[in-house]
């Protein structure tokens, strides 16, 4: 019997699978995505998307009660941040 896959699983495995030892120190899900209590729920190479919620908590709100536009672009680079490395070329290198 195997174990199902997660959407996490299969990007970072993705991510290992083209890097490999260049991001052996790779933190992931980073450590702020944690903090938002991100989940991912689809990733998908062929089409190159990649599916991720966070939750609205109060701490996040600004005085309109809406989430802050900070934390919006915290989530958006949560999302988009671990996919663009998915996609990205091998011979991108990290300085």
């Amino acid at each position: 019997m195997t174990t199902p896959s997660s959407p996490q699983t299969d990007l970072m495995l993705t991510i290992r699978a083209r890097f490999g030892e260049r991001i052996r120190d790779y933190r992931f899900p980073p450590p702020v995505f944690e903090a938002m209590q991100g989940e991912y729920l689809e990733f998908d190479l062929q089409n190159g998307s990649l599916k991720a919620r966070f939750p609205i908590l109060e701490r996040y709100l600004n005085p309109y009660g809406t989430m802050q536009g900070g934390m919006i672009a915290a989530a958006v680079d949560n999302t988009l941040g671990p996919l663009s490395v998915a996609l990205a070329s091998p011979n991108v290198t990290r300085t």
